[in-house]
């Protein structure tokens, strides 16, 4: 039997030695993801869908673990896991709450998971069980992320504040820094805003700066507003930012009865960020690594942190389950109220509706437990709907099963953000057993003053049963419709029977739950259970985010996306302060600048400059109608974060960006300001520059402090260089293994070029969402529209040089995998999260194959600063074509013809008179600089200039200037073999040789070898 992981065994080791005190987070601990392949499905005619449960191991105890699925739907699932064994994770028990809803079912599910370790720290094997009511098994696989290790500072104590932006230890040398020129500077710039305020309260404890910022924080909480189309609901992360860094700070200094005001506050905020979702959906995009999420949620954790000490009563066991009897009334009680006949099954035939109202209007209601004259509003101005298809919103759909329903969109005129309520009233003849249900949507129901669930039986007398239906309409998407659909139907003993059956069944579930999450309360000391559990959500949700943009299945923000940066850096600090830990399992957000630095070049008098490949280099947004450059603030955001190890070279580029006290402000960041609310600015970067910026810290250039290569193992990014010198300093970007997800498609195998003072690729980031191929990058094509551009690479060897020169070897297969059509010529690649179905793609035909390898050589023996040597070995590819980017453009559709297999590609012969090609070569001319390319193929290639242009619907197209190099027509397999030297003046001749173990390939004095698809070099 495999022992319990060693990691554990430290963890359990340590459990008797914490402190009351310590800190309640168990995301310090360890975490076990498990990925369940085809756990989930609809019905048996949809593909099976993957569940990804997380669980958190800390002092001695697994907590409730967290769920998603990225093709099922957006639901936050609930699991409980239970070792075999305590000491042995490779037989696992595992019990599932899996949340629906409005168009996908929910249900229980339990299995068993047998498995095996399959290299550090992971696992693979099978799943059985059953899941929404069917039997299953699968594969399994799951990864074990030991508690990352401590930083050099300790973490913050349970009730301790501030702690987020700093800790109160911190305080004397912050009020030295604030007495420096630097600090009374950064203190002259200090914006009029909530967090300004605290930390001037904070450095000079004045209680007058607490309370304007109080002030200015009831300001915030009074304002709904989010921001038109553009800005995507930016304002309610900027403005809980705010909130709650300012509870942080002034958290002594305010009232009891307001630090719980602004508590509920960041409350609600919080669950609607990661719960609630439907409030936002018609400008979100409920994907981890969006930037319109990023751009809001990274605040709901921050709020989180700041309360995430929160005591609050032990979790409440379910209530056993019964058939409970109502009341009835003799009358309505209010003559407005329609009195109709029961109807079994069927919503009333007239209901009362009463416009759209506000929260604040909402709530007397609620208080009074759906009372008719709580709402306050004249019965005349409520409006009588009848089960007649001429009234408006009163429809029968497939969405309704052909039942009569009250769709909130056209009743309420599409009334986002607004509460409807809907009353009538039953008159029941018979006593019996009636089953109560709501059918559609998330609504509170009220039926005689007793709060229903959405489905329910009940034990009625005959009388007056009036029902009333609160349901609040957010912003979700127009097109799908917000059902109303209360109904009772009469029910015979032995289907009640069935009824509490299974409500006994979900009983014994439910008290499983509560038992964990109630030894979940006693772990952590007595934390509020809602606080512990939307903490969990959210920075599940964050662990997905840096996963996804910079981790393991992402590293690079595309370019519009940099301001996925903006809160997100933000977080990423406060959550090392309070932790003492990285935020990310592995990689993550920290290492961005270092990596940013590593490709650029900087000149004597301070310019950079580098080239777009993993987004934008230069820190401009470019989106959202927010074009701002937002550099400076970024690094005073994230610096915290960054490694010591990188901190001084960050500083250094910090100063060599200008000002640190100069980042731009977040977008229209003094709004309520203009209003005269005082202190109701969003910006605040001034303030983190001040606490940030490492004053006495001593800059080091990267020339200093900087490698020659950068290799990141669990992304497979790479960067070479071939000195640190000025802007004329050769830097290669390569992507080897990336990636699933949004931000942009994948790049696996593509580079950028940029040295001697020019760009030698063309950019591959525009408009990228519409590329549809692979145009954009140095790497093989297929012509065939249908290719898997979101599949990742494999890295499969790699070796480097300190001089910056490598020798690389990369599986790019995935990629070229062919759509599945079915029969109608047409198959769902994406669902509607936007993550590609696992079944979309496969080896259509014959075996595709692609393996790319890759020399790169910056010693110089050459002759030329630059030598690449690139093979490309293929099988299987349509049309196959290698391709040099210059340019890419938006252009008008040539023919104004739609995509489809047959015309997805335009190829037109191009001029440009920096480009030469004759026969095998091709040479690209800039200044004095030129970059040449030689083919060594073992058969004849057409290399030309060519637009290739990708028809799109409608009247755009993209333009692809390329130099290409084709084989034999109709070849779906052989290979490419390109050396491509940089120099300046006559580039040195480049010869194919005969070596006994291959082809061996001279360029100058260096010689290198081909053998077997491993290129190498050849020394004397």
């Amino acid at each position: 039997m495999n022992r319990l992981h060693p990691m554990f065994a430290c963890v359990f080791l340590l459990g008797s030695v914490i402190r009351a005190d310590t800190f309640p987070l168990p995301q310090k601990g360890a975490q076990l993801r498990i990925h369940l392949e085809g756990l989930l499905s609809q019905n048996p005619d949809t593909p099976a869908r993957t569940l990804v449960l997380e669980f958190n191991h800390w002092q001695d105890h697994w907590f409730m673990g967290s769920g998603y699925s990225p093709s099922y739907n957006q639901g936050i699932h609930r699991a409980i896991l239970t070792p075999k064994h305590a000491d042995d994770l490779e037989r696992l028990e595992v019990d599932a709450i899996l949340a629906g809803d409005a168009w996908v079912p929910g249900g229980d599910a339990q299995f068993r998971i047998e498995w095996h370790p399959d290299g550090e720290n992971r696992y693979r094997g099978r799943y059985t069980g059953t899941a929404l009511g069917r039997d299953v098994s699968g594969v399994a696989t799951g990864v074990y992320f030991p508690a990352p290790e401590p930083l050099s500072h300790a973490a913050a104590r349970r009730g301790e504040h501030p702690r987020l932006l700093f800790r109160a230890g911190d305080l004397p040398a912050l009020r030295e820094k604030a007495d420096t020129e630097f600090g009374r500077r950064a203190l002259a710039r200090f914006p009029e805003s909530a967090v300004g305020l605290g930390v001037l309260y904070q450095l000079k404890e004045d209680a007058a700066y607490a309370d304007r910022a109080r002030e200015a924080v009831a300001a915030h909480m009074a304002d709904f507003d989010s921001g038109d189309k553009s800005i995507r609901h930016r304002f309610w992360g900027y403005r809980l930012e705010q909130v709650a860094l300012a509870y942080d700070l002034c958290y002594h200094a305010w009232p009891e009865d307001f630090r719980e005001e602004v508590h509920q506050y960041m409350m609600t905020v919080s669950r609607r960020m990661f719960r609630e979702r439907g409030e936002w959906t018609q400008y979100m995009v409920w994907r981890p690594d969006s930037a319109y999420n990023a751009a809001t949620h990274y605040s709901g954790v921050i709020a989180l942190l700041a309360m995430a000490d929160t005591p609050g009563a032990a979790p409440e066991a379910p209530a056993k389950p019964e058939i409970p009897a109502l009341s009835p009334r003799e009358t309505t009680g209010n003559a407005a109220v329609p009195l109709v006949a029961y109807e079994s099954g069927l919503l009333p035939a007239r209901i009362l509706y009463s416009g759209p109202m506000s929260d604040a209007q909402i709530e007397p209601w609620m208080e009074a437990q759906g009372d008719f004259d709580s709402l306050g509003i004249d019965p005349g101005d409520w409006r009588l709907m009848e089960r007649k298809p001429d009234v408006r919103g009163m429809v029968r759909n497939r969405h309704t099963q052909n039942e009569w329903t009250v769709d909130v969109n056209p009743a309420s005129d599409t009334a986002f953000d607004s509460w409807n309520v809907f009353t009538a009233a039953w008159e029941i003849e018979e006593a019996g057993i009636y089953l109560y249900q709501s059918h559609h949507g998330g609504v509170t129901t009220f039926l005689n003053g007793v709060r229903l669930d959405p489905k329910v039986a009940l034990r009625l007398d005959p009388g007056i049963y009036e029902v009333a239906v609160g349901a609040r309409f957010g912003r979700p998407n127009p097109w799908a419709g917000f059902f109303v659909r209360p109904t009772l139907e009469r029910i015979d003993a032995e289907e009640a029977d069935a009824l509490l059956t299974e409500e006994n069944r979900i009983h014994e579930r439910d008290g499983k739950f509560h038992a964990r999450l109630l030894a979940d309360w006693e772990t952590s000391g007595g934390v509020d259970p809602e606080v512990m559990a939307l903490a969990r959500d959210g920075l599940s949700w964050f662990h997905r985010y840096e996963e996804k943009v910079f981790g393991d299945r992402g590293s690079q923000v595309g370019s519009t996306h940099i301001l996925a940066l903006e809160g997100p850096a933000l977080m990423a600090s406060v959550y090392r302060n309070v932790t003492a830990r990285p935020l990310a399992h592995r990689n993550g957000i920290s290492m961005f600048l270092p990596r940013r630095i590593m490709a650029l070049s900087f000149g004597a008098d301070g310019e950079w400059t580098g080239q777009g490949f993993w987004g934008s280099y230069d820190f401009q947004t470019r989106g959202y109608q927010d074009r701002r450059d937002i550099g400076r603030s970024i690094l005073a955001t994230l610096f915290p974060s960054v490694p010591e190890t990188y901190q001084p070279v960050v500083w250094w580029f910090w100063q060599t960006m200008g000002d640190p006290l100069a980042g731009e402000s977040v977008a229209r960041a003094d709004r309520l300001v203009e209003r005269g609310v005082e202190g109701g600015s969003y910006n605040s970067v001034p303030v983190y520059a001040f606490l940030h910026a490492p004053v006495g810290m001593e800059p080091e250039a990267p020339a200093e402090a900087m490698p020659l290569y950068w290799h990141d193992a669990v992304t497979g990014d790479v960067i070479l260089r071939d000195r640190w010198q000025d802007t004329g300093d050769i830097v290669l970007q390569l992507t080897a293994q990336q990636r699933k997800g949004h931000v942009s498609f994948s790049k696996a195998g593509a580079f950028a070029l940029r040295g001697l003072g020019y760009d030698w690729t063309g950019t591959n980031y525009f408009h990228m969402r519409r590329m549809g191929d692979r145009m954009g990058e140095a790497v093989l094509q297929s012509l065939h529209p249908d290719i898997n551009r979101s599949a990742t690479g494999t890295l499969l060897s790699a070796e480097f040089s300190d001089n910056g020169s490598a020798v690389l070897k990369m599986d790019l297969s995935e990629v070229y995998y062919h759509l599945q059509r079915d029969e109608k010529g047409v198959t769902e690649t994406y669902d509607r999260t936007g993550t590609p179905y696992p079944d979309a793609f496969a080896r259509a035909g014959e075996e595709v194959s692609v393996i790319r390898s890759l020399l790169v050589d910056t010693g110089g023996r050459a002759g030329v600063p630059l030598v690449m040597v690139i093979h490309d070995r293929f099988k299987g590819v349509d049309t196959p074509l290698w391709t040099w980017p210059i340019r890419t453009e938006n252009v008008p559709n040539p023919g104004g013809e739609a995509v489809h297999p047959e015309n997805a590609y335009a190829r037109n012969p191009a001029r440009d008179g920096r480009v030469e090609v004759a026969d095998a070569v091709f040479t690209l001319r800039q200044g004095e600089a030129q970059l040449r390319g030689t083919f060594l193929n073992p058969d004849p290639v057409s290399v030309a200039l060519e637009d290739i242009h990708r028809i799109t619907s409608g009247s755009g197209a993209l333009r692809h200037r390329v130099i290409s190099a084709q084989g034999p027509a109709g070849e779906s397999s052989g290979e490419f073999l390109a050396v491509v030297t940089l120099g300046e003046g006559s580039p040195p001749p480049v010869t194919r040789f005969d070596h006994p173990d291959g082809i061996g390939i001279q360029v100058g004095d260096a010689r290198y070898l081909l053998a077997g698809g491993d290129l190498r070099f050849l020394l004397e």
